[in-house]
């Protein structure tokens, strides 16, 4: 070997180094990935998901979408509390499990390369799954658009309130009758609910006070309400309900 062909090796060599520095971290990983487990526990006739938190961290996912993905495929009541999610009502550990999985292969997976180097993000907005390692670009399923409500349970000895309100209309004000009303936090809450939180909030309530489109047009097609039932202030359904 000549003294010229040594060194178009070694500058061979050293542009492969170069372009193989700097390509991402997790691009150049053959580690396989490890499905994280829900660890859960039976709490009376409640099923508390001990590590919720922890797995949401290890997905590098939010915690509120994982929690309205299971809410779709369980539907019950439930609430994150310190790190875990106390669920009404027995789930096994199995069947948690199950779940965690498909919401890992539609929300974290690459659909193309089957790897987690993913990002959520809006694309022309629209939100869709970026690869890191591949590039590929998959659009999520129809689910993750579900637009958030927002509800607070009060209970008192006059009797248990629940309000509820779309939640682009948190903090706003509407007039009626030259009255001004205040969506406000402190009435209307700012946790985020699902359909059949709503519904069961509705249920158990003495009475029920609710601003929103969304909300309004759910409860009449599920015939909770009527549209006879719901009042138009400044272009907002609104409705209330007293039980006798």
């Amino acid at each position: 070997m000549n003294k010229e062909e040594t060194s178009k090796d070694l500058d061979y060599k050293t542009l492969l180094d170069r372009i193989y520095m700097s390509l991402p971290e997790r691009t150049l990983s053959n580690s396989r990935f490890e499905l994280p487990r829900a660890e859960s526990m039976l709490q009376g006739k409640q099923t508390i998901w001990k590590n919720f938190s922890k797995v949401a961290k290890d997905l590098k996912r939010d915690e509120i979408q994982i929690y309205k993905f299971l809410m779709k495929e369980i539907s019950t009541a439930s609430a994150i509390t310190n790190g875990t999610l106390v669920l009404n009502g027995i789930f096994n550990n199995y069947k948690i499990n199950l779940i965690l999985d498909k919401y890992i292969k539609n929300f974290v997976l690459c659909s193309a390369c089957k790897k987690p180097d993913t990002d959520i993000i809006s694309q022309n907005g629209v939100k869709v799954l970026k690869c890191s390692a591949c590039g590929a670009i998959t659009p999520l399923p129809k689910i993750w658009f579900w637009k958030d409500m927002i509800g607070k349970f009060h209970n008192s000895a006059a009797g248990n309130i629940f309000a509820a309100c779309d939640k682009e209309l948190l903090g706003s004000k509407v007039t009626f009758d030259g009255v001004e009303i205040h969506i406000s936090k402190s009435f209307y809450g700012v946790d985020i609910i699902t359909k059949e939180e709503l519904i069961t909030n509705i249920n158990r309530a003495d009475s029920v006070n609710i601003f929103g489109n969304k909300i309004c047009s759910f409860l009449v097609s599920k015939k909770i309400i009527t549209k006879d039932q719901i009042i138009i202030i400044n272009n907002i359904s609104h409705i209330q309900i007293y039980k006798i």
